[in-house]
C-alpha cells in the first residue's frame, strides 16, 4: 500500500491547490478526485460510487468569502479513500459504509477548512512581508508564488496523510464497534442523502429556466442505483 498512500498524498496536495490558487480546473470536486482515488487503490466503480454520494452530500457547498464551509476538495479525496478501504477490509455492508464515510467525511472537511481560512489570514501579513523584501531587491516574486504553492501543497498532503490515520485508528475501529448493528438499519442513510441532494438542487436552481440541471440531479441520483 506504500506507493498507493504516496500517490493519494499527492493527489491531496493537488486538489488544494486547485481550490486555492492553482489552476482550478474543478478536478477537486469529488466526483473527479473520488474516481482518481478508485484507480489508484484498484477500484474504479467503488471509486465513481464514492464520487457520487460525495457529490451529493456537498452540493450545498457555495464557498463565498470568509465563511466557513467544508473543504471538498481534502473531503473527496478522504471519503473516497474511507469508502474503498472499507469496501477492501470488511464484509460487505453497503449502507454502514456509506453512513460513516459520510458522517467522518462531513466532521473531516469541515477540520480541514479551518486551515484554509487560517492560511488565508496568514497570506495578508506574507503579502505585506513580500512587498517590503520586493522593494529592498531582497525577494523575487516568483519566489513568493512558489513558496505560496507550496505552502497549499503540503497543507493538502499533510491532512490528507492525517486523514488516512483517522480511517486506520479511528474507522477501522468504529466500524468493527457497529458490528453488533445490521446493515439494514442504515439503509435510510443513502435515500436521505438523495433527498438531501434533490432539496440543495431546488434551492440553487428552483427557477423553470433552471429545471434542466434538476433533472441532471435526478439522473445521477439514479446511476447509484446501477452501479
Amino acid at each position: 500500500m506504500g506507493p498507493e498512500i504516496i500517490l493519494i498524498l499527492i493527489l491531496g496536495g493537488l486538489a488544494a491547490l486547485d481550490m486555492t490558487e492553482a489552476w482550478q480546473t474543478m478536478f477537486y470536486q469529488p466526483l473527479v478526485s473520488a474516481t482518481l482515488i478508485g484507480l489508484i487503490l484498484g477500484d474504479l466503480k467503488a471509486g465513481i460510487q464514492a464520487g457520487i454520494f460525495l457529490q451529493l452530500l456537498y452540493f450545498w457547498v457555495v464557498p463565498l468569502g470568509v465563511v466557513l464551509f467544508p473543504d471538498t476538495s481534502l473531503g473527496g479525496v478522504f471519503g473516497a479513500t474511507t469508502f474503498i478501504l472499507l469496501q477492501k477490509n470488511f464484509p460487505p455492508e453497503p449502507d454502514k459504509i456509506i453512513f460513516l464515510t459520510l458522517l467522518f467525511t462531513l466532521w473531516f472537511s469541515i477540520f480541514c477548512e479551518i486551515f484554509v481560512i487560517f492560511h488565508r489570514k496568514k497570506n495578508s501579513l506574507w503579502v505585506k512581508w513580500v512587498e517590503k523584501n520586493l522593494e529592498k531587491d531582497k525577494f523575487k516574486i516568483n519566489q513568493a508564488v512558489f513558496f505560496e504553492l507550496l505552502i497549499s501543497f503540503l497543507r493538502g498532503a499533510i491532512l490528507t496523510g492525517l486523514g488516512i490515520l483517522i480511517i486506520n485508528y479511528v474507522i477501522f475501529p468504529f466500524f468493527k464497534f457497529l458490528d453488533f448493528l445490521p446493515n439494514n438499519y442504515f439503509v435510510w442513510c443513502k435515500w436521505g442523502l438523495y433527498g438531501f441532494a434533490l432539496a440543495s438542487i431546488f434551492s440553487f436552481f428552483g427557477k423553470k429556466k433552471n429545471l434542466v440541471w434538476i433533472g441532471w440531479g435526478i439522473v445521477l441520483a439514479g446511476l447509484t442505483l446501477f452501479l
